[in-house]
């Protein structure tokens, strides 16, 4: 069973985190791509953590909370707009590329185990 997230609530912390970047050319990329952004699936199988719409976004938010969590315990002094670029980028070819998506819904058995 794909996990309900609530993904208006974790939309607006993603375009919260954006904008405080305060980077032009990074929240127009963002902007272009959000609803395929949202609807992406991080991970490819029902099983898996991050599985299903808003999967990316809510795997993205994570990733930049441990991302700051491991700045603070080693000692570094990472800007915050660094580690959200960093982590927010990082698995943005899960959507596809610029005009297919990389996931498609399916509803064969295989695909969901």
């Amino acid at each position: 069973m794909i996990k309900e997230r609530d993904i208006e609530s974790i939309w607006k912390k993603y375009q919260k985190m954006v904008s405080l970047t305060k980077d032009e050319n990074f929240v127009n990329f963002i902007e272009r791509f959000d609803q395929r952004i949202i609807e992406c699936s991080y991970s490819q199988k029902v099983k898996e953590p991050f599985c299903g719409p808003g999967g990316l976004v809510e795997y993205s938010l994570e990733l930049l909370k441990n991302a700051k969590n491991i700045s603070t315990a080693v000692g570094y002094e990472i800007p915050t707009t660094k580690l959200i670029k960093a982590c927010f980028i990082s698995d943005i070819g899960r959507i596809g590329n610029d005009t297919e998506d990389r996931f498609t819904i399916c509803q064969s058995d295989w695909s969901i185990l």
